[in-house]
């Protein structure tokens, strides 16, 4: 019988095992700053931070912060409103990046990005004072997050953010304001119980083109949701319930709005809409009290 034989390089590449996935660097100390692409993980609660708790500005890291704290300074009687400090700070050049899997609480800015694409998923935001989620990179996403207190819970600077999945509750002045920004998908969130310390304050305040908000549960804020100066929106399958003022709320020049499918029920007026007639478009909705251009 002939037996052949293997060229040894081939050899070598058939009993060679595969090299061990590189592990995570740690991470156990304030002020951090990430500048080379790959995985991270906290190895322990890291603050009382006097600044920045972690800054990412390299692209493509994945930082998990595996159910540890990142914790900020108060001063004496609360958060200091005049600094910026922030807990987790992504920069415009850090591309890619995600953060997931553990709380950040008591700094003036819980998490902040300006780059591409940044995912924060699985995250406790939890009282930072001015803002707990600010969104200033185009793309990013906030996901299957718990946030709450605060002046604003999410603050959306940015173009084609996801804000979905979170439980938003108790900020002072908005759950989740859409400041300067187009093409924003705010879908399945529980939003309660915002605006309560604000006379303008509500679940959600929107301006802009282009948003998708669909099927969240708007409860108990003071306004339910304020739609302000915005175009070709789509507003669907959201129960608007129990808010102090207004459930839906169309105001300023607002144009282009399929409205349809929503619920609001038991709020001071249940849908309102301040536009010239017929500026937008409402259908199949389940509603009580309205005024203005409803059908």
């Amino acid at each position: 019988m002939r037996l052949w034989r293997l060229p040894a390089l081939l050899l070598t590449a058939l009993v060679t095992p595969p090299a061990a996935a590189a592990e995570p660097t740690g991470i156990s100390t304030c002020g951090v700053e990430i500048a080379t692409p790959g995985d991270y993980v906290l190895s322990q609660d890291i603050g009382p931070c006097a600044g920045n708790g972690i800054v990412i500005t390299a692209p493509d890291v994945r930082l998990n912060l595996a159910g540890y704290s990142v914790l900020g300074e108060p001063e004496t009687g609360g958060c200091n409103r005049r600094t910026f400090e922030v807990g987790i700070s992504v920069g415009a050049e850090a591309r890619n990046v995600s953060v997931r899997g553990g709380s950040v609480s008591r700094f003036p800015v819980g998490v902040f990005t300006l780059g591409t694409g940044t995912e924060f998923s699985s995250l406790r935001l939890l009282d930072n004072c001015r803002t707990n989620a600010e969104l200033r990179g185009d793309g990013a996403s906030l996901a299957r997050s718990d946030i709450r207190g605060g002046d604003e819970g999410v603050a959306i600077w940015a173009d084609g953010v996801a804000v979905s999945g979170n439980h938003i509750h108790g900020s002072l002045a908005y759950g989740v304001n859409v400041a300067v920004a187009n093409g924003s998908t705010i879908e399945r969130n529980i939003i309660d119980e915002n605006g309560l310390g604000f006379f303008l304050g509500a679940g959600i305040v929107l301006f802009g083109s282009g948003h998708t908000v669909r099927e969240n549960a708007i409860l108990d804020n003071l306004e339910g949701f304020q739609i302000l100066d915005t175009e070709d929106m789509l507003v669907e399958r959201n129960d608007v319930n129990g808010n102090v003022a207004s459930g839906i709320i169309v105001l300023i020049d607002s144009m282009g709005l399929e409205i349809r499918g929503n619920r609001a029920r038991g709020n001071r007026l249940d849908a309102v809409e301040d536009n010239d007639c017929p500026a937008n478009s409402w259908t199949d909705n389940d509603f009580g009290t309205t005024r203005g251009c409803i059908d």
